[in-house]
């Protein structure tokens, strides 16, 4: 007599895999909730450029909801957390004032790439935002 585990092979593996992913993301979830990230350094088409230690961005994580500061601007919006590391951000508004030149220019790509964004990568104290692998924003936890 055959039991139920050699009968449905296919479905116990597709269960364990589904709660698997469930949980990762439910942790990456309540490691992201209430932390605050700066921005220290921008990747794009595989030029970096390091965020000056005076030019404030930030992002912080609570609920689905995400604020911080641009550079000048504070700004408001949603995540996502998907499965295998995916994540969704949505920008909902932002503040509109002229910023000086050297904050502009990082205010003006952090606006644009984080609405890019696909992947994320948590580490203790470093969370890469992924939009490719030649394109991210590297921040740390503060």
């Amino acid at each position: 007599m055959k039991t139920f585990y050699n009968k449905y092979p296919i479905i116990l593996l597709a269960i364990l895999l589904a709660s698997c992913s469930s949980i990762n993301t439910s942790d990456t979830n309540n490691m992201l909730q209430g932390t605050t990230w700066k921005l220290v350094e921008i990747v794009k088409d595989d030029i970096k450029e390091n965020i000056e230690d005076d030019v404030v961005l930030n992002i912080s994580f609570s609920k689905e909801e995400i604020n911080g500061t641009s550079g000048c601007n504070t700004y408001f919006g949603q995540y996502s957390l998907k499965k295998d590391s995916e994540i969704e951000l949505i920008l909902g508004g932002t503040t509109l004032m002229i910023c000086e030149e050297n904050i502009q220019k990082y205010e003006d790509i952090f606006v644009v790439q984080i609405e890019k964004v696909k992947r994320m990568q948590l580490d203790e104290n470093i969370l890469y935002l992924r939009i490719d692998d030649s394109n991210y924003l590297l921040f740390h936890k503060i």
